[in-house]
């Protein structure tokens, strides 16, 4: 429905992107908007245990499992979304490095809420780009997904800021200008 709240998840279905704790999050965010909606993108192992999970909560006509999407599409579900999750979780000893997701999700303008592991704590400046949740809990994710949803312009403003660091940090023309400068500096010697 147009009139759905989206939070999107782009993410593997695995079990150290934390993609079970938007689904554990999402009944008390359904009680204050019941128009959210979680729509998830991708496939792995834990997509038959977020459907189970999601029918046990009495949320699964609220999620969308829309699994594997072409990545030139993606674009298309940023832009319907009002806030991406990046819920990633330290788990057998494997944490997130540099997500590509987080990245793609800030240079999108839709604001990103992430778990505080990892490289995610590199790339987002909590309450200046994003929001960072500390890990597995899930009262920070429910608060942070109605802190969004109940405040526009924050969101809106963490996207701008976001985009812009994207721009500024981690765009091709930024990748090229610090290529540049290394080769300046090897060829000055």
């Amino acid at each position: 429905s147009q009139d759905d709240l989206i939070f999107f998840v782009p993410r593997r279905l695995t079990r150290k992107n934390g993609v079970i704790y938007p689904v554990l999050s999402f009944p008390p965010v359904l009680e204050k908007f019941p128009n959210a909606r979680v729509v998830f993108a991708g496939t792995g192992e834990m997509f038959e245990e977020l459907r189970s999970k999601a029918a046990e909560l009495g949320v699964a006509d609220r999620v969308t499992m829309l699994g594997a999407i072409d990545h030139k599409d993606m674009i298309e579900y940023y832009a319907l979304s009002d806030v991406v999750l990046v819920p990633s979780i330290y788990s057998a000893g494997v944490e997130e490095a540099t997500s590509i997701s987080a990245l793609e999700a800030m240079g999108s303008g839709v604001p990103l809420i992430a778990c505080a592991v990892g490289g995610l704590k590199e790339i987002v400046d909590h309450e200046k780009d994003g929001l960072l949740v500390e890990e597995r809990n899930i009262e920070d994710l429910s608060n942070a997904m109605i802190r969004l949803l109940d405040n526009k312009e924050e969101g809106s403003q963490l996207a701008l800021a976001a985009r812009q660091k994207i721009i500024d940090e981690y765009s091709h023309f930024a990748a090229a200008e610090k290529y540049e400068s290394i080769y300046k500096r090897a060829l000055a010697k």
